[in-house]
């Protein structure tokens, strides 16, 4: 298998696991990711991206169609995960688990729509 990938949240743990087994197919990856945390990542793979900004989303898939011309699949991780009780969490870390979840999804349709029709 070869191809161009982006992949969102690559610095997670199915992310980087993903990335790994990408690798050693020989595809070509753009790796979006919030910080780099992870040393097998290089400066030239790596793109530092917001998952709730619509706009870094979009820069994020043009940097990719500039790199390889042509994307092949869009793997979207990021995601928040909140493990405590309801009662117990405050509307910020709901919202903030919100904006993670749905709106780094919605960013992509978005802006896959836009740019790789």
């Amino acid at each position: 298998m070869s191809g161009n990938y982006l992949i969102i949240g690559a610095a997670g743990g199915i992310g980087s696991n993903l990335t790994k087994d990408l690798k050693r197919s020989s595809c070509n990856l753009l790796l979006g990711i919030h910080k780099n945390s992870n040393p097998e990542f290089s400066d030239d793979e790596s793109f530092q991206l917001d998952g709730t900004s619509f706009e870094s989303i979009h820069s994020f898939i043009q940097e990719g169609m500039k790199r390889f011309g042509n994307i092949d699949g869009i793997v979207n991780l990021a995601g928040n995960l909140i493990l405590k009780p309801a009662h117990k969490v405050t509307e910020q870390e709901f919202s903030t688990t919100i904006d993670i979840n749905l709106k780094s999804s919605f960013g992509v349709i978005k802006s896959a729509g836009e740019l790789l029709r």
